[in-house]
Formats: structure tokens, C-alpha cells, sequence
């Protein structure tokens, strides 16, 4: 993403947070002024391990912020790039949504973004999950899913699609078809992502 249009998400998610509800957890735990700055750093460019341990749990100005990071390349710090990861998991919205489907699906990503941006999708719907990251077989990160004994998801403002679930089940599909599930292809990073979802979709009872 461009800096005028970090600028422009900035000054937007700003002029949102103006306008607080009632019955919000930033609301409720009187953090507005918290994560509206936080959501206006990211919007400027700036990625820290604190901005999205932050955001994680700002139902107001965290979707926003969240999904316009999403537009460019992930952090590359392995911290940051972690509390990003689960900030994005740990916000049911449909901005983070749409903008995790729009990165699962673009072919010039890196697969480990893909993989990574597939298991946001995932844990959409799963309240107890979790995103990790670890290092891959070739140096490389990878994400992968984990579960809480509890539920730590929190709610935006905006509601995921009626047909959410169905896109990402066809994605993760249309990943795994006519590939055999071996060791070698489950440790790709875009296959497993893709094997972790279906499961997740898909709990074996």
C-alpha cells in the first residue's frame, strides 16, 4: 500500500473511532483512545509488536486497521509478524475477512503469506483458534494453527458474509484438489494451510 493511502486509512479509522457505541468492548473498557492510536500508527506505517497485541482486541478501530495492513507485504519481523497473525485471527469481521480472502487468493503473494492469510480465514470461525508461526524446513516462516481451551474471539462491527464459510471451504478445496496428502506436500506452507482449514471447517467428530 501506497503512504498517501496508509494516510488516507489513517485519517479514516480516526474519524471512525469518533463515533463509539455503547455496547463495544473498547466501550465498555474505555480503550478508545488506545486503539485509535494504535489503529492511526499502523495506518501510517509503523508495525510494532505492541500496535497489534493492541489492536487484537480493539472491536471498533482494530477490523479496519487490520485489513488495510493486509494490502501489503507482511511484517517481516517474526515477532510482529505473530502478533499480526493473531490479531487478525482474533477479530470475526468482515473486513478482516475480505481482506485475508483477497490475499489467500492473489497468486503473486509468497505462499507462506497465502497460507498464512488462509488460516485467518479459518479461524473465523473458530472461536478457540489460534495463529502461530514457525520456522519452515527451507528457513522460511510458516503459520499454523493452534486451539484454546476457551474462546478469545471478539466480534467486530461488521458481520462475515452468509457465504463466508462456503468461499472458504471452495478455496481450501480447490487448493487441496489432486494433490495426494503426503508428509512432503502437507509441509508446504499454502497445501497445509489448506489441510488445516478443511479440518477446521470440518472437525473430525
Amino acid at each position: 500500500m501506497s503512504r498517501p493511502r496508509l494516510v488516507l486509512a489513517a485519517l479514516a479509522t480516526l474519524a471512525s473511532a469518533c463515533f463509539h457505541k455503547p455496547e463495544t468492548r473498547e466501550y465498555r473498557t474505555n480503550e478508545q483512545a488506545s486503539c485509535s492510536a494504535a489503529a492511526a500508527q499502523v495506518g501510517y506505517g509503523t508495525d510494532s509488536f505492541q500496535l497489534y497485541a493492541t489492536l487484537g482486541w480493539c472491536d471498533e478501530s482494530g477490523p479496519a486497521a487490520i485489513a488495510g495492513r493486509w494490502a501489503a507485504s507482511l511484517p517481516s519481523d517474526t515477532l510482529v509478524l505473530r502478533a499480526f497473525l493473531f490479531a487478525s485471527g482474533n477479530l470475526r469481521d468482515r473486513r478482516v475477512f475480505d481482506a485475508a480472502f483477497r490475499a489467500a487468493i492473489d497468486s503473486i503473494r509468497p505462499r507462506n503469506e497465502r497460507g498464512a492469510a488462509l488460516l485467518v480465514l479459518a479461524a473465523q470461525f473458530d472461536p478457540r483458534a489460534a495463529i502461530a508461526v514457525r520456522r519452515g524446513t527451507d528457513g522460511s516462516w510458516v503459520a499454523e494453527l493452534g486451539t484454546y481451551s476457551h474462546s478469545l474471539q471478539i466480534s467486530g462491527g461488521e458481520r462475515l458474509q452468509s457465504d463466508a464459510r462456503q468461499r472458504v471451504d471452495a478455496l481450501a478445496t480447490s487448493i487441496l484438489e489432486g494433490q495426494p496428502p503426503t508428509l512432503r506436500h502437507l509441509s508446504e506452507p499454502l497445501y497445509g494451510a489448506a489441510a488445516e482449514a478443511r479440518l477446521t471447517l470440518h472437525p473430525v467428530p
